[in-house]
């Protein structure tokens, strides 16, 4: 074992944890005891990554705050990097919350107080925790304080992270990283603000809003997914508390507070409101409130869309089985002319043998349903059902389609099988003479089926046009309402007294405009002193 780090002298290694060995160690100089975080071998560094970590590392001996655990000294030995800060008595936060589950909500208002105020000290001082979470926050003995350790070994944790990515495991750090960072965006302390806002949610609840099996679907849920309702799970958080969490934890690091000293406003603002009994309804009312907003904005629209898509669909249908209905009367006129001409000679001579060939040669064309040649005496001379020779035809009385000069007539039956067919009703004239008649039935089953898969594709066509305007319309009602209830939060906070609220959101447009106004008008209500609920001051 090391038994020196710079000038410190090492008493005892007290564990491992993520990419660190910890030893506790004594400073011969002043006789106190601190503590010593040292690279594990397994863990080694390159130059560049050594480097980068002692740079983090060394910014942190600049702060100073009463959360946040001093860093003393960085250093190198044997080529692994190490960092000496205070020893701090303290329980990590997650071993509280593996033992006991959640927290009160006044005490995790407090310690979320307490860690916003040691975030924006650092903030302000240029440095980014970039690994804040529940493993690195120490809650003392009697509970009423926390202080934040690991400022500046971030970047080593953050290989070890990459490593453990690679094997589809799930490091306990990773639950809490933002949406940028995993995405591999530039951060700033709006990232560390949405880590507390996870873990104020655990504190709340008792367990991080994120647990997806495998590190692909942890990383997709918190890119994607909207974390559970703090109302389902602990309905005894105070309303102003859980819009809290909510904001920390926006998708989008604008929508956020933008500091951490705007979130301990707000932090004050609420436990000032909940001792003064100033508790407004939210939580599940706001959120009935936007899917209410994007109802009012889709249902009529798509409504109206529906009916004109309908409207529309009904008539290219109507025009287009019209056109097949002439074509077929066309088509079939031409063909029950033709029959009628040539088989007018052999009805005079009665040649009913040659009648049943022609019937016969006639049934076997694409599209014949039925053929009957009757004579004058409306006997049937030749049919393709052999059963109705000989016999009288049936006369049924039909609306015709159309009927022409020459007497034929065209009309739309349903067979007893249910399919369609265009029944024609023609004469057979001899010289001037009408002699008989033939019967002819076509089969529309070609054109039906040819209208049917028109309306089909029409009908796709009009659901995919509908669920592409609905999917438009709710990304846009939902962002409006996502901006109105920043707008709303904003003025529920004015309205507790935290008057040094402000929207830090820019957009070049109406809402631009509008979140404008509002933090002009936070910043005259705050020069005037107006407000009925200032909140304290802090110690």
């Amino acid at each position: 074992m090391i038994q020196r780090a710079g000038r410190y002298e090492i008493i005892e290694k007290t564990g491992e944890a993520d990419a660190f060995e910890t030893f506790r160690a004594a400073d011969p100089e002043t006789d106190r005891v601190v503590a010593v975080r040292m690279l594990r071998r397994d863990r080694g560094a390159d130059a560049a990554q050594a480097e980068r970590l002692l740079d983090a590392a060394g910014a942190a001996t600049r702060l100073d705050h009463p959360n946040i655990i001093a860093t003393h000294e960085v250093g190198q030995i044997e080529a692994r990097p190490y960092i000496v800060t205070e020893s701090a008595d303290g329980v990590p936060l997650d071993r509280i919350l593996e033992t006991e589950g959640r927290l009160p909500p006044e005490q995790a208002m407090a310690l979320a107080l307490q860690l916003a105020d040691a975030l924006g000290h650092a903030h302000d001082a240029g440095i980014v925790h970039r690994g804040l979470g529940p493993g690195n926050i120490l809650v003392s003995p009697d509970g009423a304080t926390v202080r934040i350790a690991g400022f500046g070994i971030a970047a080593a944790e953050e290989t070890d992270q990459t490593r453990q990515m690679a094997a589809d495991a799930v490091p306990r750090a990773a639950r809490y990283l933002s949406p940028e960072q995993i995405a591999g965006r530039p951060v700033d302390g709006r990232s560390d603000l949405y880590s507390l806002g996870v873990v104020l949610h655990e504190m709340l609840t008792g367990a991080p809003p994120y647990d997806g099996q495998g590190m692909a679907a942890l990383l997709s849920q918190i890119a994607r997914d909207e974390p559970p309702s703090i109302a389902e799970t602990a309905p005894e958080t105070a309303p102003e508390l859980q819009r809290i969490v909510a904001r920390l934890m926006a998708k989008q690091a604008d929508e956020r507070y933008a500091t951490g000293a705007e979130l301990a406003a707000a932090l004050r603002a609420a436990m000032q409101a909940r001792r003064t009994g100033r508790v407004r309804r939210t939580g599940q009312a706001d959120r009935a409130g936007r899917i209410a907003l994007a109802l009012k904005w889709i249902l009529p629209i798509t409504a109206l869309l529906a009916v004109i898509m309908a409207g529309g669909i009904y008539m290219v249908a109507q025009t287009y089985s019209r056109v097949l209905t002439r074509m077929a009367v066309d088509q079939g006129a031409a063909l029950a002319r033709f029959i009628a001409n040539d088989t007018a000679e052999l009805l005079l001579i009665q040649d009913w043998v040659a009648i049943e060939l022609f019937v016969d040669a006639a049934a076997m064309l694409d599209g014949v349903g039925y053929l009957a040649i009757v004579d004058h005496q409306k006997l049937v001379r030749g049919a393709t059902d052999p059963g109705m020779i000989g016999m009288p035809y049936p006369e049924r009385d039909r609306k015709p389609l159309s009927t022409a000069p020459d007497g034929l007539r065209a009309a739309m039956v349903r067979r007893a099988d249910g399919s369609k067919v265009m029944d024609f009703d023609a004469p057979i004239v001899y010289q001037g003479t009408t002699i008989g008649r033939i019967r002819l039935g076509l089969s529309q089953s070609e054109a039906q089926g040819a209208l049917d898969r028109t309306m089909w594709s029409l009908i796709a066509l009009a659901l995919v046009t509908i669920g592409a305007v609905v999917a438009f319309l709710y990304g846009i009602a939902r962002s409006l309402s996502r901006r109105l209830g920043t707008l709303r939060g904003s003025m529920d906070e004015i309205a507790a007294g935290n008057l040094g609220c402000r929207i830090g959101e820019a957009r070049n447009d109406e809402l631009g405009r509008l979140f404008t106004s509002f933090n002009e008008m936070a910043t005259a209500l705050e020069k005037d002193g107006h407000g009925d609920a200032r909140p304290p001051t802090a110690d």
